[in-house]
Order: C-alpha cells, then structure tokens, then sequence
C-alpha cells in the first residue's frame, strides 16, 4: 500500500498562537524556482511533479524485523535550502539524529546504530526517547516518512514521528518529500485550561470594552515571550468572525500577550461591524451575551514542501492539522495571507485536507482553486493548535476542545454518565419522531438538510431503543414513542392470510413486512422488497416493548413474526436474507448481517415466551458460519502493517457485519442454554474484533481515537465503533456469566467505546457549530470529522449504553451507581461532555496575580 492507502487523523478549534509555515509545489510541465522568500535564485524547497513512491513497501515480519528491512531499503534524501537551514540552525545547539539516508549537516547520528536509541524508538515511551536523544546531545530529529509503510499505526514512537501523529516531546519544523525534521523538546506542551481561560475571559473583556466604553481589563498571568493567536466569535452555527494575531514587543506596562488580545479585539470589533452587522446580525455590543468566543493558541508551524493532493492526505490529520497560505506578489508589497485551523474541517464537515484547503482558498477569495499546485510564489504552512471554547454563549468556564469536540477522559465515563447518555438518546428519537411515527432518517446539521430516503429496518431500531430507555428512565413519553414507531411499520405488515402482489406470499401462519408497498411503488417510491432483517430487527423492538409495558396484546404477532424468521433458516444452517421472486435483483444477494440479527431475534421471542424450542436452530447456525468464520479469519497477515494490511477489505467486511449480532445472539442463547459452545464462539468472534480493529489505550495513535475502531484508510474512526461494541458488550454479559477469565477485556474494551460515542454524541456544548441543535442533540455523528447523524448511528449506540448497563447489574464487583429511574424531575437527557465541569457555575473569578506554575512555555516562534 502506497501513502495514498492510509489517512492520519486528529482536530482542534478556537485562538491560536501560531508560528509560519512554508509551502511551495511545482506543476507537471516544471515550475519557477524563484525562492519563496520575495525573490532569488535559490527555492527553499525541492519541487516535485507527482506522488513519489515509497520505499519499504510490502515488508513482512515483527515491528523490529520490518524497521531493520526498511533502513536497509531507504534511499538517499535530498534537502532543500529551507531544511537545510532547520537543520543548520538545530546544530548550532547539538547534534541530528536520524532515522533516513542522506547527507545532513552537523554532526550526525543514526538511531540504528544506537541500541538504546532504537529500543526507545520501538517503544511507547515518548518522552523516554526524547531523554535518549538529549543525554546523547541530539537537538534535531530527522525520520523518513518511509518508515510508514513499515510500521504499524499505533503508539510505538517511531510510528507517531514517521506519521506525524499525537507528539508532545518532539516539534514539527520543516516537511520535504520524503522526510519529517523535528526538534526535540525539552519538556512537553499543553497548555492548562486555566491558561485557555484567561485568554478567553481577557478577550471577552476587550470586546465588552470596545462595544460599550466600559468595563476592566485584567492583564494576563501567561507571560510567553512569542505567541501567534487565532481567535474567533461564533453564534449558533458558522464562525462569523475570525482574527489573527502575532505578539509584537511591549511597551506602556503591558505584557506581549496583552498587547497581542488587545489587537484581536479591535481587529474582531472592526470586522464585526464591516462585515456581520451590516449582513443584519446586529451591533455586537446587542448580540455579546448570545455568542461564544474560542481561541487557538499555534504551538507548532511548519513549511511543507510536497504539493500533490496524496501526498497532503497522507501528511495532514484531518481536523487536528490546520494551514497557512502565504503569496507574494513580486509587482505588489502586500503579501497575500490565508489561514484555517483544523477544527474547521470537521465543524464544517469536509472530507479531505484536498477540501479542507480548498476550503481556505474560497474563504480568502483566492482566485485559483488550488494555488499550492500551480503557483510557485504560494508557501503552505501546517499548524497545530491548541483550542479553547466559552462553554456557553456569553461566557462560561473554558473547555478544551480537540478535533473541534470536549476532551472526553475515561474515568469521566461513569454508570451514571452512561445512564444520561443512554436517556439523551432516547430523547433524539423522540425529538425527531414525526405524527405518523417515522423518524428523521438523516441529517446534515451544518446545512440544515435532511434525506428523502428511508429504511424501516433502521426506522424499527427505535422501538427497541426507546423501549431500553424506558428501563433506565421510567418517562412514558419513551413507551409511547416505542409504539408510534411499532404502528407505522405495521402499516408495510402483510399476513399470510392476506398476500398482496407479485411477491412470494409469506409461510402459512407468518407475518412479513413488505416495504414500500405496492401503492408507494407506483408512486416512484423505490423497489418492494420483503427483508428478513426487518422481521427479524422488529422482533427485538416488540419483545422489548411487550416486557417494558408487561402487554400481551401483540403476542400473537410475535410468534408469527418468529415463524417467519425460522422458515428463512435452510437446511444447512444459513439464513435467506430476502424472500423475492424468481428474477428480482435480490434474488441471490448475500447479506452476512442479518444471520445474528435472526438468531438474536429468536432467542428474545424464546425467552419472552420461555420456550428454549425457539433457539434450537442455533445447532445448525454455529455448524455452518463457525467453519465459515474461521476460513475468513485465517486469511489474517500476521507479519503485515496493523490496521491496514491485517485483512484484504472483502474478508474484513464479511466478518464487521457478521461479527457483532452473532456476538449478541450467541449470549441470548447461552442465558437460556448454557451452551459451552455458544460462549466458545462468541467470545472467539468478539476476540476478533477487538485484537483486528480497536483503537485501544495502547495503540490509539491519537488521545481522541481511544475506544474507536478502524475503518478504511480514508476515514477517521467512525460509528461503526458501535456496531462492535454492541458484540463486546454482549461478550462482557456472556463471560460474567461463563466465569471466562477474558470478563476484563470485555469490560475494559466496552469502557473505551463507550469513551468513544461520547465524543460522538451531541449536547448543546457540542453542537455549537449547529443553527438546530435541538435537531441533533442526543444523535451521534457518521465519523469523527463528518456531522450527519442517521437512525442507526443512534440505534447501535444505544444498543452499546443498554447493554453495559445491564451487564454492570450483573457484576458482581460493581456498586450501584445510577440515577434515580423514577426521579422525572431530573432535566432528560442533560449530561456534561466534559466530565467533572460544572457548567453551571459563573465564569471564574477576575485576573490577575503571578504566572501559574502549570502555564507551560509559549510556542517558539518560526517567523513573522
């Protein structure tokens, strides 16, 4: 797999201190090698034409083995004149170590030649190799990016530095072709949400100041010596003022940074009145109490020298990496200039740094649509930022935001946050409940545009869910909603007593949902079909709504909908997905979903009913899709890069969808059972999920990836997270009850995805990029950089939060820890993003005093 093959990942949004970046590409018929610097014979960057392709591709062995073939296998880099100088100035200080070929100035080492070097390199201990180079007189760190194609895409050290992935010891400076130049810090950068606090509290106060005449100004405790700031004012949805700032040198008793946030001020207070108050959205000193500021403080900028699109996909973490443009124009003085932080990317929904940048360009006016291509005068610059938001419009206590979303820790990721999580998503599907009981199928919230399509399969997950929430929040309103959304599927119900069109008619004795009907075919509404899935879906919602409400009265059509599942099972043990016609497009297509979907199905009806003859065909469903898993399973390239070459992506795709229901079903079975080799199976599969796919604590290459899943080079992890966690959530019930020694991996996996969907569910503080968030709150999102939310985002989600709930009631080490079920005083669906933020209290008190010893250094300056 070449660069384009994979994608890093990771975000941010608000003020930024940011230091400048260089960036220059050439055109396929050649390029003008003036510098970019105003002029010259010498370019401070190696111009290329195309992608150029990497080395160390397709090694096999352990992590050390492939690392020692990719040395033996890189080739010669090249520097230009602007790495030149990173690396001439880093020498000044020390030595360069490397992890590349070439000639590099200075005096140089090679971390192959280092034994300790390279044992802190393969290791997961940053800052232990950061120790290793300083002890050892290094200031600058030269790697190939190379390595990327050798190395697996976790935590070792050597594999953050070739992917320029989550760093906090080590400084991108400089980006060629083929190598990454970082210096080596002496202590790690994050800056504490005090600082972050009292940035937005000082720059509030100067805009109040600005708009009224009145009020105090407090100076600044951080005193860096050099910061680069973006800030910004958001209303409810879009930014609509955005300013850049640079710390110039004090005068008249204020500090650099002071000078810096005065600056701002003015420069967001001018704009607002040119460019916001007069497209009608009022005098700010009027609209001050309904916005929220953020600001983005630039601790790192570097020149990046590759200009095709693949070779930015693969450089730049999509929300986390943010740009500057810089242009020249030789006949002018003035200096065109663009900049777009990261959390821009996912606030707005793009889908590639290619957008993203593209992005920036229309923002700015720019008339070439990709300027970095074509115009050599064109510098890019990357910039990591460090943001921090208002947690509520007018003010608030500042929360720090990664990838544009709160930072989610694990221990914050209580029962009771479950519980709350779980509530609010109850009230999702019930705030997007329709009169006739269909839901909002999907939605974009940052353009406020919904779907014409809709699957009632998705559509039936409702009733299962908001029958779960009734369980941990007893509001009838969620029975309620479980029944609208059970009466409109029934309208699609065809009985086999009543057969309706060309269709095959159901099994004597079944009942089926056709959906469309033959009546919204004509109307242009889709193709009928008849699914299993449906039934087999609508089974798990109408035995959860018949225990929630203790009603008999659809008994009857629940066994009838059983029936209907056990005449789809054949002979050898496989499920028929679809009952078709002879010549229908489905007629031979193969879904690997719906098998655990109908062994699932008819073991609730078995235990609803206590009738364990319901859950007999499990025999022949393990006799044909065990042997059937394994064959895929096998095919695992145990020598090749984790994630990406673990499986070929049919392989994979078979067993994702495979994967979880049967998890599911083999638990149901095992609690009616005791079947060993329903625990053997299904713990084998959730195993395989977990060791194949999860981002856990030790692999998670960026803070925020922790509890997701791997999905596809071009996406970041994504709510299909919580299609396996509804498997390991399962596997966690099934070991508690089998006393399988595993019980702390399951439980341990399920912890961190859930980790996950709470940075993927929406509350108010998260939807502050949305004009309706009442449209979204409670929803979880598609991935971590795209906002659209669809019914079965939220239906295995909640599938995920019901289940841990219930398989903590089982455990035996875990205390009580829920809220009142029966307190509907308590707001519904009100939770924290951030755990442990009192976002109810008033914003802290006013500035002033000594610098915090936790303030942390300012980010070096890169030039003006």
């Amino acid at each position: 797999m070449g660069y384009r093959d994979w994608v890093p990942t990771l975000g941010v949004v608000g003020i930024v201190a940011v230091g400048a970046v260089v960036w220059t590409q050439t055109t396929p018929g050649g390029c003008d090698r003036r510098s970019l610097t105003g002029g010259g014979d010498t370019p401070d960057f190696m111009p290329s034409a195309a992608d150029r392709p990497p080395r160390c591709r397709g090694l096999v062995g352990t992590p050390e083995e492939r690392v020692r073939a990719c040395f033996a296998d890189l080739g010669s880099s090249s520097l230009s004149a602007g790495a030149t100088k990173v690396l001439q100035d880093a020498a000044k200080a020390g030595r360069t170590a490397t992890a590349a070929k070439g000639s590099f100035p200075g005096e140089v080492t090679s971390i192959e030649a280092s034994a300790p070097a390279m044992a802190a390199a393969m290791g997961t201990d940053e800052q232990a190799f950061a120790t290793v180079l300083r002890d050892l007189g290094v200031r600058a760190f030269v790697v190939s990016r190379d390595f990327t194609q050798a190395l697996d895409r976790d935590r070792t050290v050597l594999a953050l530095l070739a992917q320029h992935d989550h760093l906090e010891w080590f400084q991108l400076r400089h980006v060629t072709e083929d190598l990454l130049i970082y210096t080596v810090r002496t202590s790690p950068v994050r800056l504490p949400i005090d600082t972050g606090n009292q940035l937005l509290v000082g720059l509030r106060q100067r805009l109040v100041r600005l708009a009224t005449g009145q009020g105090q100004v407090d100076r600044q405790r951080w005193a860096p010596d050099d910061v680069r700031i973006i800030a910004t004012i958001r209303g409810q949805g879009a930014t609509l003022v955005s300013r850049h700032g640079v710390s110039t040198e004090s005068s008249g008793g204020a500090s650099r940074l002071d000078r810096l946030l005065d600056e701002i001020a003015d420069k967001l207070y001018r704009e607002w009145e040119r460019g916001v108050e007069t497209k009608g959205h009022g005098r700010l000193v009027d609209r001050l109490d309904e916005l929220r500021l953020e600001v983005q403080v630039v601790m790192e900028r570097a020149p990046i020298e590759p200009r095709t699109r693949f070779a930015l996909f693969d450089l730049m973490e999509m929300g986390v990496d943010g740009m500057m443009f810089r242009q020249r124009d030789d006949k002018e003085l003035d200096e065109k200039f663009t900049y777009l932080p990261g959390s821009e990317l996912v606030t707005r929904s793009l889908h590639s740094i290619d957008e993203f940048l593209r992005a920036a360009v229309d923002d700015f006016d720019w008339r070439d649509e990709r300027p970095w291509e074509a115009d050599t005068r064109t510098r890019l610059e990357l910039i990591r930022t460090q943001h921090f938001m208002e947690s509520r419009p007018g003010g608030g206590p500042a929360v720090r935001l990664v990838r544009g979303a709160p930072e989610v820790p694990l221990d914050g990721i209580t029962d009771a946050h479950v519980q709350d999580m779980l509530v609010a998503g109850g009230e999702w599907w019930l705030a997007n409940q329709f009169p006739d009981g269909s839901f909002e199928y999907k939605w974009w919230p940052e353009q406020n545009r919904r779907s014409t399509e809709y699957n009632e399969v998705r559509h039936i997950l409702a009733t299962r869910d908001l029958a779960d929430t009734w369980r941990y929040r007893h509001d009838q309103r969620y029975l309620d909603g479980s029944r609208r959304a059970m009466d409109w599927l029934l309208r699609y119900a065809i009985e086999s007593e009543t057969p309706d069109g060309p269709m095959p008619p159901p099994p004597a004795g079944t009942t089926l949902f056709r959906y469309p009907s033959y009546a919204e075919q004509r109307a242009g509404n889709g193709v009928a079909n008849q699914k299993l899935g449906t039934v087999a879906v609508g089974l798990l919602g109408w035995v959860a709504w018949a225990k929630a409400t203790g009603s008999h009265q659809e008994d009857e059509r629940i066994r009838r909908m059983a029936r209907f599942v056990l005449a789809m099972q054949e002979p050898d043990g496989r499920f028929k997905p679809y009952l078709v016609q002879s010549g229908h497009g489905y007629q031979n297509e193969r879904n690997d979903i719906v098998p655990g979907e109908a062994m699932l199905a008819l073991g609730e009806v078995a235990e609803y009913f206590d009738e364990k003859s319901w859950v007999e065909p499990y025999q022949k469903f393990v006799e044909f899709y065990r042997p059937w898993f394994r064959e895929r399973s096998a095919r695992k390239v145990a020598s090749g890069r984790w994630p990406q070459d673990t499986y070929a992506d049919q392989d994979r795709l078979d067993m994702v969808q495979f994967g979880p229901w049967s998890v599911m079903a083999a638990k149901q079975v095992h609690k009616l059972t005791g079947d060993p080799q329903a625990v053997e199976f299904g713990l084998e599969v959730a195993d395989w999920m977990i060791d194949s796919y999860q981002w856990d604590a030790a692999r998670a290459p960026f803070p925020d990836y922790l509890g997701g899943y791997y999905k596809m080079p071009q996406e970041l992890p994504a709510m299909q997270t919580f299609c396996y966690s509804e498997g390991t959530a399962a596997a966690y019930t099934m070991a508690l009850r089998a006393a399988d020694p595993r019980v702390d991996k399951y439980r341990r996996s399920t912890h961190e995805a859930i980790r996950f969907a709470e940075v993927m569910q929406f509350d108010d503080l998260d939807a502050y990029f949305a004009a309706r968030p009442e449209k979204i709150r409670g929803g979880i999102k598609y991935t971590m950089n795209e906002q659209k939310v669809r019914i079965d985002y939220v239906g295995h989600g909640m599938s995920t939060l019901s289940q841990w709930l219930d398989a903590r009631a089982e455990d035996p080490s875990v205390p009580p820890a829920l809220h009142d079920r029966d307190d509907l005083v308590r707001p519904a669906g009100s939770w924290n993003s951030v755990p442990g933020l009192d976002y109810s209290s008033v914003p802290l008190a006013p500035l002033s005093g000594e610098v915090p010893s936790d303030a942390g250094p300012a980010a070096p300056p890169t030039g003006p």
